[in-house]
């Protein structure tokens, strides 16, 4: 008998080998130009340690993306495999995004598939993701966090050339709230009387259920690149309407790197939701920078800070406190490959009702390799 797992698997290679095909064809019969391109993040070494735990040991994949692009004059493709998803028993989840782009003019361009919103600066802290990534080792319960795999179309105006760049987005959920046929919320209800919604991964979506519209306003200053973000999600499940705004920047030469990123949100999900919050408010900042030492060394430092103040459907105000501090060295193995060496500090305060309930610590150092292709 043959196990899901070779089953799956087998699925994935499948669409691999489609997916090759495809593009060796259409570069045949089109003349189109194609790429493959790839990051790979390894683990090499990670040791945490939590004050009511014993130590842990670990090694393995950290990240693994492997995209495919395909340009044919004003038009290109992207496809982003999501190899690293712990959800892939749909071969849908397999595609982290999925999309088409037509450049109308040299400064105005259409998107549309599946992929990113553009909201998030992205940057990586030096051995862990940023908390607006949920890179939290203590477990963060933040939920404006990178808003991928989304069905969009987003409009962009602008270039680098010109000094700025407007993306505006058109969104919604591709994984959605199943329903009855009379249009009701399907609920499930376990042996202990616990309520839970039914989902469901979907290639579209309609707007009597659900839709988001987002803007990233970009101007690029010479060395240093500043924007500010809006997004905002209202979803017919939910009591009250999603919104964040979100701002930052980046400042990089060839010998340093300084970036921040500033947020500030408010999320609203239905009582029997994965994650239930009736009102959530949360604060994220991140601060970092990156220093070059010599042509192969470099040494770097994060922190970041949030606070999530969180109104349960009990009528429980839940005040969740977290700041995570990293700092090590870099070694450039090559152009396209390097090696970190971080420690990594966090601490988490946990307050209901404004009486405080708990704190953990965590201390941890970790080894990585990454390389790109």
């Amino acid at each position: 008998m043959i196990s899901s797992s070779h089953k799956l698997r087998g699925s994935r290679l499948k669409y691999l080998i489609l997916l090759t095909a495809v593009i060796f064809l259409a570069n045949q019969t089109y003349a189109l130009t194609t790429e493959v391109k790839g990051f790979v993040g390894l683990d090499i070494l990670k040791f945490y340690k939590t004050e009511s735990s014993t130590p842990t040991l670990q090694t393995g994949i950290g990240t693994l993306d492997l995209k495919f692009y395909a340009y044919h004059d004003n038009i290109s493709f992207k496809l982003k495999l999501d190899l690293d998803d712990s959800e892939m028993n749909e071969a849908y989840n397999l595609f982290e995004e999925a999309n088409a782009t037509y450049r109308i003019t040299d400064s105005f361009k259409i998107t549309a598939g599946k992929g990113l919103v553009p909201f998030n600066q992205k940057r990586y802290g030096i051995v862990e993701s940023a908390y607006l990534d949920g890179g939290s080792p203590l477990g963060g319960i933040n939920s404006w966090r990178d808003p991928d795999n989304k069905i969009l179309i987003i409009l962009t105006n602008g270039s680098y050339k010109q000094g700025y760049m407007n993306h505006f987005t058109f969104y919604g959920e591709s994984k959605q709230i199943e329903r009855n046929s009379d249009g009701s919320l399907k609920i499930s209800v376990d042996k202990n009387g616990y309520e839970s919604l039914n989902y469901k991964t979907t290639k579209d979506f309609q707007t009597k259920d659900q839709r988001g519209f987002a803007n990233k306003l970009e101007f690029f200053l010479g060395k240093l690149t500043v924007y500010g973000s809006g997004i905002y999600y209202y979803n017919d499940a939910y009591p009250m309407d999603s919104w964040a705004l979100d701002a930052g920047g980046r400042y990089v030469t060839p010998e340093l790197e300084i970036w921040l990123e500033t947020l500030y949100g408010f999320y609203s999900t239905h009582s029997a939701a994965k994650y239930p919050a009736f009102k959530q408010y949360e604060k994220l900042i991140q601060l970092g920078m990156e220093k070059r030492l010599n042509q192969n060394f470099f040494i770097g430092t994060n922190i970041e800070g949030m606070l999530v103040k969180k109104h349960t459907w009990q009528s429980q105000m839940d005040d969740h406190r977290q700041m995570k501090l990293e700092i090590g060295p870099k070694y450039l193995i090559r152009e396209n490959a390097f090696v970190t060496f971080g420690i990594v500090g966090e601490k988490k305060k946990t307050y209901r009702n404004s009486v405080y309930k708990s704190t953990k610590h965590l201390l941890g150092t970790a080894l990585k390799l990454s390389f790109w292709y």
